[in-house]
């Protein structure tokens, strides 16, 4: 309540960014008080308002809004409509941003993908807890997979998994089935809304 108290006469001076900082650790220590989340949201919406650049200003603002009203729900950041837009590369590209390195230490394998419908076949790569995807025939992989674009995007998607997909034959499947089970298993899956203010 002190620390409140004095962050308000520095609030009622115009010192903002200051009232900001200490009510920062008010809102970490006291989540629940009232008094402290109210101000420090005031203190923010001011900041916000005086900002010209549009990126601290809807910093700022988001901040006094999860103040007020609590964080967003969180929600898995997979949109199908971008992932139909990307190229089979930048599918890959963005399994290798997903894949959590600290599952796989020490795997190495080679999957061989086949996409009719675009008449091309890739190679997908994971070593030194690095996956990459090239354009090509694989040698010898561990495993093959013949499937659409469409398919894998979905599956990304989190419309289907790997295991339906297989299933009901949207997959062919050949070689080591673990293979494919150590990289799709072992992908992280991003959250849209979080917390930026509170702890």
């Amino acid at each position: 309540d002190a620390v409140v108290a004095k962050a308000r006469e520095s609030f009622d001076a115009g010192d903002y960014r200051w009232v900001c900082e200490v009510l920062n650790h008010v809102v970490f220590g006291h989540p629940e008080h009232a008094e402290g989340r109210a101000l420090q949201a005031d203190s923010l919406e001011q900041l916000g308002y005086q900002s010209e650049s549009t990126t601290f200003r809807n910093a700022y603002l988001t901040g006094a809004q999860e103040l007020r009203q609590g964080p967003p729900a969180p929600r898995d950041a997979r949109a199908r409509s971008m992932l139909m837009a990307l190229t089979v590369e930048q599918v890959f590209e963005l399994l290798g941003v997903r894949l959590q390195a600290e599952n796989v230490g020490g795997k190495s394998l080679t999957i061989g993908w086949t996409f009719p419908d675009l008449g091309e076949h890739w190679r997908l790569e994971l070593s030194n807890r690095t996956l990459s995807g090239w354009l090509g025939r694989a040698i010898d992989p561990e495993a093959t997979v013949t499937t659409t674009r469409a398919t894998l995007v979905s599956i990304i998607a989190g419309d289907a998994t790997m295991a339906d997909a297989i299933a009901d034959g949207r997959i062919a499947l050949g070689g080591d089935p673990v293979a494919l089970a150590t990289v799709f298993s072992n992908l992280d899956v991003f959250q849209s809304g979080f917390a930026i203010v509170e702890p």
